[in-house]
């Protein structure tokens, strides 16, 4: 073996048997090489390598004390390993087989023992994963299209009775593919060139054969990119978008920046209750307003309160039938 790959053999061991509360001693290293590499060396040229990997700034500590080495930094701190793989495995449009896959890839940046702690201590089954095993395949396919300006066609999902997936459009859907943007952990599609004028989304984890087409998207003037779009829309729901005033309980008030950001002016309605001006779409508004029915009132526009009005009756007389 070569100087130049002896030097990288002993790095892999060091991030895969040490870090910055573990070490490996010089004999250890040797046996990992004979074993993994099939290759014998002696000591010196192991603290050569070591050597020749600090010269190169790589973090390595030796431990006289213990008579070993200990690499200090791997491509992730141990926390950062854990976060990411912790939202990784939370996040229900990845399927578990994919999941699993991208979780032990970004553990094995890390060292053995950083596996080990997060496998016994952090790691559980998401049993609400998505059962469509094309998300990751549709995403990659609706990147490729919105670069490069091409028309897409696919099939559309929802759930039946049996509580599976299934495809409910007799034709393929064809958009035009505009962003991709995160909302409420969930991956959407917006697009235009729909059957409604303006921006319709899509969950991306009830899209299936995704076919791009040799049809150039036309161009709009898109002042809004994907976070400032998202943002809108609340729960992603399409419909007008308005400026909406809301009265609602102090209490509510991060419910309220959770929802629709920090672009508002508070104002005072009594001394329980604020009240704000957001932009927003009518769909949204309202389920919002449902959501905390006992904490928000939907001030303006009148045409939206009259509508939830009628909303809150219709409640009523469902509830009024003994069950």
């Amino acid at each position: 073996m070569q100087k130049q790959q002896c030097n990288l053999a002993v790095l892999q061991i060091l991030k895969e048997e040490s870090d910055e509360n573990h070490t490996i001693k010089t004999e250890k290293i040797i046996s990992e090489l004979e074993k993994n590499y099939d290759v014998s060396v002696e000591r010196h040229k192991v603290i050569s390598a070591i050597k020749a990997l600090q010269d190169f700034m790589y973090p390595i500590r030796s431990i006289r004390k213990k008579g070993g080495y200990m690499l200090l930094s791997h491509l992730f701190s141990k926390a950062e390993l854990e976060g990411i793989c912790t939202c990784i495995q939370s996040a229900t449009f990845v399927d578990q087989c994919r999941s699993d896959d991208l979780t032990n890839r970004i553990l094995g940046t890390g060292s053995k023992y950083h596996r080990q702690a997060y496998h016994m201590h952090v790691f559980h089954k998401n049993n609400r994963k998505v059962e469509n095993i094309q998300v990751m395949k549709s995403i990659e396919a609706l990147y490729t299209a919105i670069e490069n300006g091409y028309k897409v066609s696919f099939d559309y999902m929802h759930y039946g009775e049996d509580l599976h997936l299934h495809i409910v459009n007799k034709e393929p859907i064809i958009i035009e593919p505009r962003e991709i943007a995160f909302k409420e952990e969930q991956p959407y599609l917006l697009t235009t060139g729909g059957k409604y004028s303006g921006i319709m989304t899509y969950r991306i984890d009830k899209i299936v054969d995704v076919r791009i087409l040799n049809q150039k998207v036309p161009y709009i003037n898109q002042e809004k990119d994907a976070i400032d779009l998202a943002n809108e829309r609340l729960f992603m729901y399409g419909g007008k978008q308005m400026q909406v005033t809301f009265c609602f309980k102090k209490s509510l008030l991060d419910q309220i920046v959770d929802a629709f950001g920090h672009q508002f002016t508070l104002r005072k309605c009594d001394d329980i209750h604020y009240k704000c001006t957001v932009k927003t779409n009518d769909n949204a508004a309202l389920i919002f307003a449902q959501k905390y029915i006992d904490a928000v009132e939907i001030l303006y526009p009148e045409d939206l309160r009259n509508k939830m009005y009628q909303m809150i009756v219709s409640a009523e007389k469902s509830y009024e039938k003994p069950l």
